[in-house]
C-alpha cells in the first residue's frame, strides 16, 4: 500500500512538474486591453497633415495621435495626388479610437469604424520584432463585429515581415471565419460561437518552425483550421515588421455608406512551447516511470 501510495505521489509530483515546465516556456510578449492611463479616450492632438501642411486637431482617443503605447494608423497613399492622400490619412487617424461604449471587459477597447476612413483599408499598427525563423507564437484578441451592412468588411488581425509580406491573418468576413498567409486563403463556415454583435474570442498560433497556421475560437481549436500550409513564396526573415488590427472594405469600394465597426480588446502575443519540447518532456516522464516500477521489481 505504502509503495502504491509513494508510486502515486511520485507521478503526481511529475506531472506538475511537467506542468510547470511547459508552462515555463508560454511567455507573455505583449499584451493591451487598452486601458487607461495607457491609452486615453478624451485627449486629442494636434497634427500637421503631412501632404497638406495643414494643422488639425484628432478627435479623442484617437489611437494613433494620443496613447503612450504608440500605435500607427493604416492609411493609403493616391501618388501625383496629394489632397486626396491628405483626407486618406487624416480619416485614417480618426477612424482607430479608443472608446468605452462597447467593451469586452475592463472599461476600455478600440473601435475601428471604416465609414471615417473611406478607404479600401483601415486600422491600426504595431511595429514588433519576432522571429520568423524558427518559433511558434499564439496572436490572441477578442473582437465584435456590428450588425451586418449592404457591404460587409473583412477584419481581423494580421501580421507581416520586414518587406511587408502578408505572413498570417486571422478575421471575419460576412460571419465567416477567415484565416490566411500571403494568396492562400482559408475559410470556415458559419459556426455557433461566431456572429455579429457578440464578442468572440480568437486565436492564431503561427508555427515559423513547421510553416503552418491553426485557429481556434473561444478557446476550442477548429477542426478543419489546424496546421494549414503557411506561404511558400518567400524568404522568411529574421524579423517581422508588426501586426494590425482593423478591417478591408471590398477592392475598389471604399466604405461610403454605412458599414459594419469593429470592436477588438484584450491583445496578446505569446510565445507557446514548440510540439516537439511538449514531446520530450512527456517521453522523460514516461522513462521516470517505467525506471521506477523496474525498480520495484527487482527489490
Amino acid at each position: 500500500m505504502i509503495s502504491r501510495l509513494v508510486s502515486r505521489l511520485s507521478l503526481t509530483a511529475l506531472m506538475v512538474t511537467l506542468s510547470t515546465l511547459a508552462h515555463a516556456q508560454a511567455t507573455v510578449i505583449y499584451s493591451t486591453g487598452f486601458e487607461a492611463p495607457t491609452f486615453s479616450t478624451t485627449a486629442t492632438a494636434n497634427l500637421i497633415n503631412p501632404f497638406t501642411g495643414v494643422p488639425y486637431t484628432t478627435v479623442p482617443g484617437a489611437l494613433g495621435a494620443s496613447t503612450a503605447d504608440q500605435w500607427g494608423l493604416i492609411f493609403q497613399q493616391v501618388p501625383g495626388n496629394n489632397a486626396q492622400s491628405g483626407a486618406n490619412f487624416q480619416n485614417s487617424v480618426n477612424s482607430a479610437t479608443v472608446q468605452t461604449g462597447v467593451v469586452r471587459s475592463g472599461t476600455q477597447a478600440l473601435k475601428v469604424d471604416g465609414v471615417v476612413a473611406n478607404q479600401e483599408s483601415f486600422g491600426a499598427f504595431k511595429s514588433f520584432a519576432l522571429s520568423t525563423v524558427s518559433s511558434v507564437y499564439d496572436f490572441s484578441f477578442d473582437m465584435r463585429v456590428s450588425g451586418a451592412s449592404a457591404q460587409a468588411g473583412q477584419w481581423g488581425f494580421s501580421l507581416a515581415d520586414q518587406n511587408n509580406n502578408s505572413l498570417a491573418s486571422l478575421g471575419f468576413y460576412s460571419g465567416v471565419v477567415v484565416a490566411g498567409s500571403g494568396s492562400l486563403i482559408y475559410g470556415l463556415g458559419p459556426v455557433t460561437p461566431v456572429g455579429y454583435d457578440n464578442w468572440v474570442s480568437y486565436r492564431l498560433r503561427v508555427n515559423f518552425t513547421a510553416r503552418t497556421l491553426s485557429v481556434a475560437l473561444n478557446g476550442a481549436p477548429i477542426s478543419s483550421l489546424q496546421n494549414l500550409p503557411m506561404r511558400s513564396d518567400i524568404t522568411y526573415t529574421s524579423l517581422t515588421t508588426g501586426f494590425a488590427l482593423g478591417g478591408q472594405a471590398p477592392t475598389g469600394a471604399p466604405y461610403t455608406t454605412t458599414p459594419e465597426i469593429a470592436y477588438f480588446d484584450n491583445l496578446s502575443i505569446t510565445s507557446a512551447p514548440e510540439p516537439g519540447t511538449l514531446a520530450f518532456l512527456a517521453l522523460g516522464g514516461t522513462l521516470v516511470v517505467t525506471r521506477r516500477r523496474s525498480v520495484k521489481k527487482e527489490g
